[in-house]
């Protein structure tokens, strides 16, 4: 629902911003748009929008804050980048629906064109480095396939419990893999509810 919610905002907000701003004006002096789309695009904007607030909403504790405690370095900056767009853009947005004033409407439209981008920008990356840690995670369990591929090929001649012993072996090293992984994370996580209980901490460490 994220990826969905946001392809919306951000395919609508673009394809507004290029009928309103880049389309060459209409010969007809009395036409108030520049493209027919544009008022049609600008409704999808608006309706998408609450949708990818409540998307965002859903993923803040499960995904953002849960992170944010535990430490996770892979794609923190992109992270924190979509963050520090996503609240004036959200912001600016929203007040374009009710400010009526020109000079004020003109600073809020360029505001959110400008958190848009650089939205649209971060959150691009942060979605790049998912799919990079996806792939290295399917490589590793691959190369472990593997390996314990080749472990039961040469053992294939053996019989009964020899194979259930090297099989045995295979479970419990990947079994002490996954706990050390586990053991990582909650040390960093840890260390990140430390910090925040006593900030001066990280200041003495250093």
């Amino acid at each position: 629902m994220v990826r969905l919610s946001t392809l919306a905002v951000v395919l609508s907000g673009a394809g507004f911003f290029w009928a309103k701003y880049l389309v060459e004006p209409p010969p007809d002096a009395f036409s108030v748009v520049n493209h027919p789309l544009e008022p049609w695009l600008l409704k999808a904007h608006v309706l998408a929008a609450p949708l990818f607030v409540f998307a965002v909403g859903l993923i803040a504790v499960a995904h953002v804050a849960r992170h944010l405690r535990t430490g996770v370095r892979l794609g923190r900056a992109s992270g924190l980048a979509t963050l520090a767009a996503l609240g004036p853009m959200t912001i600016s947005g929203y007040l374009l629906q009710v400010v009526t004033a020109p000079a004020a409407l003109e600073v809020l439209a360029w505001i959110h064109i400008i958190t848009g981008a650089g939205f649209t920008l971060a959150w691009a990356a942060h979605w790049a480095a998912a799919r990079r840690a996806a792939r290295a995670c399917v490589a590793t369990v691959g190369r472990i396939a593997e390996a314990a591929s080749r472990g039961m090929a040469r053992s294939s001649a053996a019989k009964g419990p020899d194979r259930e012993t090297f099989a045995a072996r295979i479970r419990t090293e990947m079994g002490r893999v996954a706990e050390r992984r586990v053991e990582e994370r909650r040390a960093a996580g840890r260390r990140a509810e430390r910090t925040r209980e006593n900030p001066t901490e990280r200041a003495e460490g250093t």
